[in-house]
């Protein structure tokens, strides 16, 4: 009898009718459900070991501790000199940082100290905070293998991780666009919600005054929530947009003419820097713009996890691409959320307001749109292979990925320093603070006070040095500090020894007729002082002057 005959008359045996033939559907059926809830287990514990390794290398970097270099030590200085309401006017060295950070840097040194660990704890903390943010917000909108690629190069990726462990407000940007985009998307799934709309709207309310860059994200992901709005609008949805756009639009031009529009006013030079430029399109040059844009979208904006400028990113431009255009057909509207930003950035690229993709930093909050993008893409792509090939390309990812962190984290270990100039310069200030003693005073002399303001200052680096050394002198000296700049600001100890300490930066030579007033003044009334003459690199040194205590009246001594 043939196999389907036999089958059939097992089935008409008595007492089999209604009975689900015993065939091997069922075990087959169990198989493939366990072997289904393994892999998922399997990405789900994957992704949480990147999550893990990307804030182990966050943890790594910080805990080194590494020198202030110059551009951190800019901002440093003005947080150590100032008071809450002193950081609203203009900052020295032509610093341009939101409100909201500057106040919470400014707490945090009052509560836990001048150390480089105080200065970098709120970007520390926001570079975890946005790193678990986008791991969880990638799992909900992605399918598993996609958010594991994207979480995985998200924690791949070195300029999240740099700009986690520095004294500016770039990782505060990330994570502000990342509460942003998860809250305009919840917001998106259920646009009749008052609170919703209420919490959305008292964030961005918030957050305009503690990133900068937050208001690109605003524009374009508000832009994106309003068109769906019009297009099928509700009683509670219209309420909540014209509540959002009022409060909104109203926070940004508070913290624009308060804080923002005097710090751009002082520092009008800033579009003619060498670091800003081709980051303009050429509107003089049409012919030059598909070009430009070509140059701008596959450099250092999509440096995830890594690349450089002038088609060092194309790998990941390309990647980014094949994600857009997989999220066009299954999910346009998130795919509007995660691009949107860009459209504002660029409106201010060609007004010449802001820098658009010739550097990492200044388009950070746009990490999470590219990271996820470069994620589905990488799913994408090899899914084009079949088989044992596309196990082989899968783990071939993700140990290439988690390799790279690996590797990053042994070499922050080894070497944490960005340069040794600058670990020079701390132990100078270190050695001299070993010498001090309770009741001696610090004269400290750069001559800054005098130099030339000129549209190309900041960057030099002479100027970073200066400014590194006055940071490590006010964060380290354990006796008091008095900027001076000539002998008639000068303040002796009025019981133990008085140090001038002067540092000399090599270029612009130093004003040597000034100093010798100024020790003179000194000379005559403590005595000759002992001398100790640091040398550093590029003609740089610090020198110390070290008067004697003036004499007890009881004593003569």
């Amino acid at each position: 009898m043939p196999p389907t005959a036999n089958g059939l008359a097992r089935a008409n045996r008595p007492g089999s009718l209604n009975r689900r033939p015993k065939i091997v559907l069922r075990p087959k059926s169990i198989e493939a459900r366990s072997s289904r809830f393994l892999r998922a287990t399997i990405l789900r514990r994957t992704l949480f070991a990147f999550v893990v390794l990307g804030m182990i290398w966050r943890v790594a970097r910080f805990a080194g501790g590494p020198p202030l270099w110059g551009d951190e030590a800019f901002l440093a200085v003005n947080l150590l000199t100032r008071n809450f309401v002193g950081l609203l006017q203009p900052l020295d060295y032509f610093q341009i940082a939101p409100a909201g950070f500057l106040g919470a840097e400014r707490l945090v040194v009052d509560l836990l100290g001048r150390s480089e660990w105080s200065l970098r704890l709120i970007p520390f903390l926001s570079g975890l905070f946005a790193l678990g943010l986008f791991a969880r917000f990638a799992s909900k909108v992605a399918d598993r293998r996609s958010a594991l690629f994207a979480v995985a190069i998200f924690a791949a990726s070195y300029y999240p991780v740099r700009h986690a462990t520095e004294v500016k407000p770039y990782a505060t940007d990330l994570l502000a666009a990342m509460i942003t985009l998860g809250l305009a998307w919840s917001l998106r799934l259920d646009r009749d919600s008052i609170a919703r709309w209420v919490g959305f709207t008292l964030w961005v309310a918030v957050g305009l005054w503690c990133s900068y860059p937050l208001v690109f994200v605003v524009a374009g992901m508000g832009s994106v929530l309003a068109i769906e709005i019009v297009r099928q609008p509700s009683r509670r949805s219209l309420f909540g947009l014209q509540m959002f756009l009022l409060v909104s639009a109203s926070s940004f031009l508070l913290s624009y003419w308060m804080v923002a529009g005097p710090q751009s006013k002082a520092a009008p030079f800033y579009s003619e820097l060498k670091t800003w430029q081709g980051a303009f399109p050429p509107l003089d040059r049409p012919w030059l713009i598909p070009y430009w844009l070509l140059d701008v979208h596959t450099g250092n904006m999509l440096a995830y996890p890594d690349g450089g400028p002038h088609f060092g990113s194309l790998a990941t431009a390309l990647l980014v691409l094949s994600g857009a255009r997989a999220l066009r057909r299954s999910r346009p509207a998130l795919l509007a959320l995660l691009l949107s930003p860009l459209v504002p950035m660029l409106l201010a690229s060609c007004l010449q307001r802001y820098p658009y993709g010739t550097s990492a930093r200044t388009t950070l909050f746009m990490a999470p749109s590219f990271c996820l993008l470069a994620g589905i893409g990488l799913t994408r792509l090899i899914r084009r292979f079949r088989g044992a090939r596309r196990v082989r390309l899968y783990r071939l990812s993700i140990l290439s990925l988690g390799g790279m962190i690996l590797v990053a984290i042994v070499g922050n270990l080894a070497w944490p320093y960005k340069n040794y100039e600058d670990l020079l310069n701390r132990r100078a200030i270190e050695h001299l603070a070993e010498l001090a003693r309770p009741g001696d005073v610090w004269l400290f002399d750069d001559g800054v006070e005098t130099l030339p303001v000129s549209k190309g200052l900041m960057l030099e680096h002479w100027l970073q040095q200066m400014a590194e050394v006055r940071y490590n002198v006010l964060a380290r000296a354990p006796v008091p500090v008095f900027m001076t700049h000539g002998p008639e600001s000068a303040q002796a100890a009025p019981s133990g020894r008085t140090w001038l300490i002067v540092h000399q930066s090599g270029s612009p030579a130093f004003d040597q007729a000034r100093l010798t007033r100024f020790r003179q003044s000194l000379d005559d009334r403590l005595g000759p002082p002992r001398v100790r003459v640091e040398r550093m690199t590029r003609g740089e040194s610090i020198e110390s002057y070290e008067y004697p205590a003036p004499a007890s009246p009881s004593t003569g001594r």
